[in-house]
């Protein structure tokens, strides 16, 4: 019998090739199965063996960090004079720029400030060509706060001379260093170290 050009015969031929692929396919599937679980099984011995125990994670190596990254001195920083009222807020007095944060005084800067009643802010930007946590020392004597994009990551305190070390994330290329420093009693000191 002939079905369009195709007879009987391809008919069967076709559907015994068809079967045989099937049965093929399945058994490939289940060794498979098979190997992955008689090698499971070697591994959970040679774990019992080596004194591991099964189902244990794995340790996982956390990734290195980088480096801190040691913050030259910026060039160039803004730092604005205020006046500390009587309830400990700050009110400009007046803007300057400067090249180097090297700031002395041994009582108020301007005339129309009162002694250990004002304080400074110095801004200015970091610059890093990788990541790494900023580094850097301040030397003080006052009040100082330390904040690097915002983030307040140092302070202190002293009636004499201190060093304060300063480290805080590099979340970038550069980074916006804050420093709010207030006279507090003898001389003002706030330098770069």
């Amino acid at each position: 019998m002939r079905i369009g050009p195709l007879g009987t015969r391809e008919f069967v031929a076709l559907g015994a090739l068809l079967v045989v692929a099937v049965v093929a396919v399945s058994v490939t599937f289940l060794r498979d199965e098979d190997k992955s679980q008689d090698e499971a099984a070697l591994q959970v011995q040679a774990d019992r063996t080596a004194g591991i125990t099964p189902g244990a994670a794995t340790p996982v190596p956390s990734p290195t960090p980088e480096p801190p990254i040691d913050a030259n001195q910026p060039n160039g920083w803004q730092v604005t004079f205020n006046i500390v009222t009587g309830s400990g807020n700050a009110i400009a007095d007046g803007f300057t720029s400067v090249e180097r944060l090297d700031l002395t005084y041994p009582g108020a800067p301007f005339l129309d400030m009162k002694d250990d009643m004002w304080g400074v802010t110095a801004l200015a930007q970091l610059q890093s060509d990788r990541g790494g946590d900023w580094e850097f020392q301040l030397e003080y004597q006052g009040s100082v706060k330390v904040y690097i994009n915002d983030a307040l990551v140092a302070e202190g305190q002293s009636g004499s001379l201190a060093t304060l070390d300063v480290k805080g994330p590099n979340t970038g290329a550069t980074g916006v260093v804050k420093i709010d420093a207030r006279d507090t009693g003898g001389p003002f000191v706030l330098k770069w170290k």
